[in-house]
């Protein structure tokens, strides 16, 4: 049968290659899944899986490729729907109706970006037109195009672009930094600054840099201030670890980099590399981590072992599923090593869910006396349908040949229905409000390592505990959430009355305020019909003698008349 099958071609000039956009290509990839290949999944597939659904022959060979494809991303595969997928999915239409910049959103620089790694923790932006004003230390008449007095610091302007800048908290996979990752994104044209940059940097921006290169450095930035272009499309002007607040500091850390912070061009191309490095490699390689990993834990063949703290509760998720909040404590005497970690959800033998990540055991910032005091702290989560599971974690210190093993039975509670109830009483060190996380997050005061998600409400972020331990010079903060509160119908808030009791042996030894409780407080009528109410605790554990103690929070809601409590041990030594 004789099928005539239109293509059109479209040739990139700049590549010389050839892209097929309709009908049947020399691979025999259909229309549908050659614009799943290109079009959905571009950015978030890696190489190898990219290899192997191009040399796939048969459509439902293909077909099974995608369902797999999916499935090795889906965060819970118990749940009907993939998580993974209708966060990708809306990546894409985000990025289709915000970056639209002459070309589909999908296809910018700051689209491409988003689909990748999702929305930044936070973003800034700069209006563009007015003028940047930098000061030349000794320039020469090049520059100054013959001034009488050229001694000093010789001041240029020029106009400063459109920009905005991302930082991510984390980018998974990342090799350039483990903190903080900053995105700038810009109206110019990047390669005139790194080479501006690359010219400075050799010639010197002090006083006492010898007269040709002054020169040469005058000479480019004269040459770069009459090509300077404003306007264009969004490119990235800057990736690497947080170091600029804003433009102009940036453009400080181009024409004098011996005053702030320089651009590190080695650096800049390694953090490019991550940042255009598809999570697609990342999945591939946590994979592999994951079971090479588990065989080496089970072997224990050569390896000592280490201790590791486990802390966990439970929270509701937004979605059906129930959230569980994991922090694991590793003690300061393995500073400098690296830990890999694996944490698996297994129900009746299968995985459920699971986290993996490798992070370096070191302070963000310079510790006291260069040692490093309390455990490093590491913080995922995992999210599953209700019911009981058996949370596996497994650790390796790389350097000292040293692997752990932990197991803990853990009970995802129903949270859904229309009954009052209370999740678990989650115990942390310490509640900041964010700005102060964000300053103190390059410190040594702040242990989290790279890659945790400390649990954060609108303003405030909560610091893990590692375990239920606590010394007496220490605040301890406790938080727990209400689900579904009956609601008053004039004002549709919750009406609770809520008690808090301090035991020791099973016995209150003090009442809590209820005024104490609205620390945190925060009502939510959520898109979903979900109704929750949030609340947080922290008191000094200095009048308190050492031993074991617990937490007991009654809630009675005084609409729907019902009753719910749940308790939390802790120690105190």
């Amino acid at each position: 049968m004789l099928r005539r099958a239109f293509c059109f071609l479209l040739l990139a000039a700049s590549s010389g290659q050839i892209c097929f956009l309709y009908g049947e290509d020399p691979r025999g990839l259909s229309g549908e899944h050659r614009k799943w290949l290109e079009e959905e999944v571009p950015y978030i597939i890696a190489d190898q899986e990219r290899k192997e659904f191009s040399s796939l022959t048969s459509a439902s060979e293909r077909g099974a490729f995608i369902e797999e494809f999916w499935r090795l991303r889906d965060p819970d595969p118990r749940t009907e729907e993939n998580e993974y997928r209708s966060e990708h999915n809306e990546r894409l239409r985000y990025a289709n109706e915000r970056f639209y910049d002459g070309i589909p959103g999908w296809k910018s620089e700051r689209g491409r970006i988003y689909i990748k790694h999702g929305p930044p923790d936070d973003t800034s932006f700069v209006f563009g037109g007015d003028h940047l004003r930098i000061a030349i230390p000794n320039a020469t008449e090049v520059l100054t195009e013959g001034a009488a007095d050229t001694r000093g610091m010789y001041p240029i302007e020029f106009q400063r672009p459109e920009a905005e800048l991302w930082v991510y908290r984390y980018l998974p996979g990342a090799q350039s930094t483990t903190g903080n990752f900053q995105v700038i994104f810009a109206r110019v044209d990047p390669n005139r600054l790194k080479y501006l940059y690359q010219v400075i940097r050799k010639a010197g921006a002090g006083f006492n840099q010898p007269y040709p290169a002054r020169v040469a450095r005058d000479s480019a930035i004269l040459n770069f201030l009459r090509g300077h272009y404003v306007g264009g499309p969004y490119r990235i002007l800057f990736a690497g670890e947080y170091r600029y607040p804003d433009l102009d500091t940036f453009y400080q850390g181009v024409f004098r980099p011996s005053q702030v912070p320089s651009l590190d061009l080695l650096g800049l191309n390694q953090a490019i590399r991550d940042l255009e490095r598809s999570p697609g490699e990342v999945v591939m390689e946590r994979l592999k981590r994951r079971r090479r990993l588990k065989e080496i834990v089970r072997s224990r063949v050569v390896y000592e072992s280490f201790d590791m703290t486990l802390q966990s509760g439970t929270i509701r998720s937004n979605s059906k599923s129930v959230m569980l909040p994991i922090t694991i404590g590793v003690a300061p005497e393995y500073q400098g090593d690296t830990l890999e970690v694996v944490f698996e959800l297994v129900r009746n033998g299968i995985v459920v869910a699971h986290a993996v990540d490798i992070v370096e055991l070191k302070p963000r910032g310079r510790p006291a006396n260069g040692k490093v005091t309390g455990a490093f702290l590491y913080q995922t989560r995992l999210a599953a349908r209700p019911g009981s599971y058996e949370l596996l974690v497994y650790g390796s210190l790389k350097d000292r040949a040293a692997v752990t093993f932990l197991q803990r039975k853990v009970d995802l509670p129903d949270y859904s229905g229309q009954n009052l109830k209370i999740s678990d009483l989650l115990l942390f060190d310490r509640v900041l409000a964010r700005d102060q996380f964000y300053r103190l997050e390059h410190s040594a005061s702040l242990n989290l390592l790279g890659g945790s998600k400390p649990i954060r409400l609108k303003e405030k972020v909560l610091i893990p505990a590692s375990d239920a331990r606590f010394r007496r010079r220490e605040t301890l903060t406790m938080f727990f959430e209400v689900y579904n509160p009956g609601v008053v119908e004039e004002t549709q808030e919750p009406s609770l009355e809520l008690t808090c009791s301090l035991k020791k042996g099973g016995h209150p030894v003090a009442w809590l305020p209820a005024q104490s409780l609205d620390y945190l407080t925060d009502f939510e009528a959520l898109d979903s019909g979900l109704r929750q109410t949030s609340y947080g605790l922290s008191i000094s554990l200095r009048s308190l003698d050492p031993g074991d103690y617990a937490f007991e929070v009654e809630v009675f809601d005084e609409i729907l008349k019902q009753k719910v409590a749940r308790e939390v041990s802790f120690t105190v030594y």
